[in-house]
This record gives structure tokens, sequence and C-alpha cells, in this order.
């Protein structure tokens, strides 16, 4: 199979040149600047009868409208308005792309209030001239912004902490929303009955990959996670995961056209990959400790062996598809990509890749070297490589299919790896030693925000009841003082290569290695040590390998007595 030839090409080229072909769809729409960067900074220099036309053009607006416009520009925030739609308007007539803080004032505002903003700007004087030749470019900022706000939810989200997360109906309201009188039911019956066929099918395959009770008992909760921001269950993300992403978010485009919820459909996007993040993180999580509910997951190969080595037999429309794809990622998110295949190593991707694709579809185990080179990524940068992979023409339509298996390769390999980092670790002389830190950096990361420590209080708040449990037997096996004198000192030698002492690295031992690493794994999901967590994987092992040599050494055997 030659996926691994797509994925080099485009990392060690990183910016793939422009347009091999033409790009599907867009041959025929001229993409050259309506104006150049000069004449949009002159566009408000307006003479008197010019002024008074737009006065005459804003004091005649509807009153409903006018509130509508005023609503829009509060969903976009405070300074939406003011710092942002210039910018909106300088992608649209010269191509210089907004920044992503803009696009998320644009997401977070909805689609239909963008439109309409849109539309009225330009029956102002200086822009309406480009009104007729706007409707492409208008659309296709819309979709750039949704992608990367998109994108960049999937690792921590630029600016989620300033996103308005206001209910949109009360509970109480929730509960009267299928109130519905003959006239919306006979909509809803109407839409229904006129879906493509396809599309039907397609719900209900969604539907079963749900099982038997997910869209009856979890469907319901999870728009009520949407509109009230009351959270699902477990037992529910465990159906929403199971279903994978595209099911999810089909199911969700289908519920928001029904009479009771299209209302709300331009302003559920961010919440409804808000809910779909939520779940999947704490389904992954909940794997590091035994499954909830993982006996269920069918084990069978995706493909079989033979079919794999044919999936890179694509037709020339395929390619064109892959290349366009590759070409339209966000900048940022390319040299993202690049940077997680640097920490896989110069044959990571070309060698690699492959055999990893085909553990999670065929079920044959990669090797260790394999692992190895996984691992010294990182468990983000793993993850986002193999979401990448999953939108390649021959492979997207696994996506929805390989969740549980891609989370069970990564388990796999890091245990495999921590296991044999107990005894002179396979390619450890390569890992790069730096601190992640220094001192005073370190001495400086719980200085948090209040938005940071309500972020730390949900997080412990919705720790399932066995784990809180687990590790509070943890804590007590490593002493009364374990936690409070030691633990800061384990996190400075992980991140800043400060050695813990003696004493605490007896209290570590004492509480074994289980305990030690799902405690690590708990303190690096914490607001302020969560971007190191895909980092850290090596340091944490070596860390308890120096801790039980030290205690085990006879200079040692005095401690024993304690």
């Amino acid at each position: 199979m030659d996926t691994k030839t797509i994925f080099m090409a485009f990392f060690i080229i990183n910016t793939l040149v422009s347009c091999v072909y033409p790009c599907l769809g867009q041959e025929d729409v001229d993409d050259k600047p309506l104006i150049n960067p000069g004449e949009f900074d002159t566009l408000d220099v307006l003479s008197p009868a010019s002024q008074e036309y737009n006065i005459y053009m804003l004091e005649n607006l509807p009153p409903k409208y006018k509130t509508y416009l005023g609503t829009c520009a509060d969903k976009m925030g405070p300074s939406g308005i003011s710092e942002c739609n210039e910018d909106v308007l300088r992608e649209i007539l010269t191509n210089k792309p907004v920044s992503r803080d803009c696009c998320l004032m644009v997401v977070r505002a909805g689609k239909e209030c963008y439109m309409k903003i849109r539309k009225f700007m330009f029956q102002l004087y200086q822009l309406k001239r480009f009104a007729s030749q706007v409707s492409f470019k208008t659309n296709e900022v819309w979709n750039r912004c949704s992608a990367e706000v998109e994108m960049s939810c999937a690792y921590p989200c630029l600016g989620q902490e300033d996103i308005d997360d206001k209910a949109l109906v009360n509970p109480g309201e929730f509960d009267t929303l299928d109130a519905l009188s003959p006239a919306s039911q006979e909509y809803n019956i109407y839409m229904l009955e006129n879906l493509p066929p396809k599309y039907k099918t397609y719900l209900g395959t969604c539907a079963d990959k749900m099982g038997p009770s997910g869209i009856s008992e979890c469907n319901e909760d999870v728009l009520r996670e949407i509109l009230t921001n009351k959270p699902v269950s477990r037992e529910c993300c465990l159906m929403v995961v199971r279903a994978g992403k595209e099911c999810y978010m089909e199911i969700r485009k289908f519920m928001f056209r029904l009479y009771q919820l299209k209302r709300f459909a331009s302003q559920v996007s961010f919440k409804t990959n808000e809910v779909w993040n939520r779940c999947s993180a704490e389904v992954e999580m909940s794997c590091a400790y035994p499954f909830l509910g993982q006996e269920d997951v069918d084990d069978k190969p995706l493909v079989n062996p033979a079919e794999f080595d044919t999936l890179d037999a694509l037709s020339p429309a395929s390619q064109e598809y892959n290349i366009y794809m590759l070409e339209n990622l966000p900048p940022k998110y390319k040299t993202y990509l690049g940077t997680c295949a640097d920490k896989m190593g110069l044959s990571g991707i070309s060698e690699f890749n492959e055999d990893v694709l085909s553990e999670i579809l065929t079920n044959k185990p990669v090797s260790r070297e394999c692992c190895l080179m996984v691992v010294r990524a990182g468990k983000e940068c793993y993850m986002e490589i193999r979401k990448f992979m999953f939108q390649l023409y021959q492979l997207k339509r696994f996506a929805s299919q390989v969740s549980f298996k891609t989370n069970e390769v990564w388990n796999r390999c890091s245990a495999e790896v921590e296991m044999s980092c107990a005894y002179p670790c396979l390619g450890q002389e390569d890992v790069d030693d730096k601190p992640l830190v220094n001192p005073a950096e370190f001495d400086t990361l719980d200085a948090l925000s209040p938005a940071s420590q309500e972020y730390n209080i949900y997080m412990l708040e919705n720790l399932s009841p066995k784990h809180k449990t687990y590790l509070g037997t943890c804590a007590d096996k490593m002493g009364p003082s374990g936690i409070s004198e030691c633990n800061e000192d384990v996190l400075s030698e992980i991140l800043t290569n400060k050695p813990v002492s003696r004493e605490c690295c007896l209290m570590v031992v004492r509480a074994g290695k289980e305990c030690y690493m799902e405690i690590r794994k708990f303190m690096f999901r914490l607001y302020q040590l969560k971007r190191f967590a895909s980092q850290v994987s090596f340091k944490t092992n070596e860390v308890w390998n120096r801790c039980s040599a030290e205690v085990e050494s006879p200079s040692s055997s005095h401690d024993h007595m304690i």
C-alpha cells in the first residue's frame, strides 16, 4: 500500500505546490482580489453625499431588522464587530485571510448572522458596487473559518474560554419543545417523508451503530446538553462515540431541521462540536482503566489483508480529491502535523505509518520499533495524524468506525513501550532530554485565572466515582505526606529535570507503578499541565525507573526500615 507516499511527500514538502491539477469544482472561479490593499484602505473616504446616503439607508432599515443585526453583533462578542468586521471585508475583497481569533468570532455568531451582516455591509455606498461579485467569496470565508475553528478544537481551542456558554433555553422550556401544534407536526411529517431514500437509510445505519437504545435513550440527552448545558452521561457518550463523528453530526443536522428545533440551527454549531469533543475525550480517558462497555465492541477487522493492499489503487478523480484536501488544510494545521512527523523521526512516517493503518484496519499488530515512534510523538500527535489519514479518499469511508481501534493501538503501544523501559528502552538514547520548562516558569504554573480554576473544578467533579476512589487509595499508599510533599517534586523532575529526593522516591515506590502512572495521568489533565501531556511519556517512565533503582540499591537499605 502506498498511502505512505502521499503522506511522506506532504510532510517533507509541508506546503504543496499550488494546484498541480485543477482544483475540484474551482477551476472556473476567478480568485483574483477585487481591489488591491491600498485601495481597500481608502474605501471609507466618503463625500458628504455618500455619507448622507448611508445615514438615510440606516435610518430606514425596518426596526426588527436593526434589532436582529444588533443581536448578531452581540453574539460575536463586544469586540467582534469593531475589530473583526473590517478584517472579514478585507479577506472578501483583497484575499488577505482573517485571523483565527476573528474566525472564532464569526463562527460564534453562526452562519445566518454572518451572511446577514455581509448583505448589510454591501448595501453601504462605498461597498455596493461589489455586491454582485462577492457571493462565492463570502461563502468561502465562512467555510474556511468554520473548518479552521472545528479543526482547532481537536486540540486546545484558541480562545475557547471566551465563548459565551449561556444556555439557549432553560430546562423548563426544553421540556415543552415537543408540544407541537397540528400544523407543526404536519411540517415534520412532510420533511421526513421527503428525505431522499439514501439519506433515510444512512440515518438508520447511524442509529444502528449507536445500539438499539441509543436513539431513544440518548438523543434527547444530547439535545439537552446542546441547548441547556446539562452534560450527558458517560453511557450516552459511549453510544455517541460508538456511532462515530460523521453519524453524530448528521443526526444533529437532521434534528435541527425539525420544526421545534430549527430556530436554533444557526446557533448550535460550536456547542454541537463541543459535546462531541467532551464525549470523545471522556470515552478516551475511560480507556486508561477498565473501559465501560468495551466488551461490546466488535473486534472484527474492517478489511482483509488483500483488500488493504489495494486501497491505494486510486482513480485520477480520487487523487485530485486528496490533492485538493491537502492544499486546503489551514497553514497552522499543516505546520502542526509537520511538527508531529518530526517527533516521530524521519523514518517514522515513511516506514511505519502504513503498519499503524494496517493494525487499525486488519488487526495485524505493529512492531515494537513502530510503537516506540508512535509513543515518541505523543498521544495528541498520534491522534491528529490518524484523523488526517482518515480524511484521505481511500480511507474516509472507515473514519466513523475506527475511533475505538485507534485508541486501542495507542494503549497497546504505550503499554508495550512502558514495559520495555523497565530494562534498557529500545531507542531511548534518541529521546531529547531537554527540560520542558525552566525552574522559574515551573514556579508560576499554578497562577491560574478564574476560568482555569473552574476548568479544574469541573474536571474533578466529573471524574467517575470509581476513579476518584482509586486515586484516593493510591494517595493513601504514598502515606499521609506523600501527595502534599512529594507530588510537586515529581512534577518538577518531569518538567525541569531536577531530581526528587530519596525520601520522595521511597513514597513513589511504596505506592507502586500503577498508582504512580495513574496519578501522573490525572495531574497532566489539569489546565496548567495539559499542554505538556503529549510530551512527558518517556520522562514519566524515567522518573519511575530511577526511583525504583535508587530504592532497591544497597545504599538506600536504611530507608526500607521506615
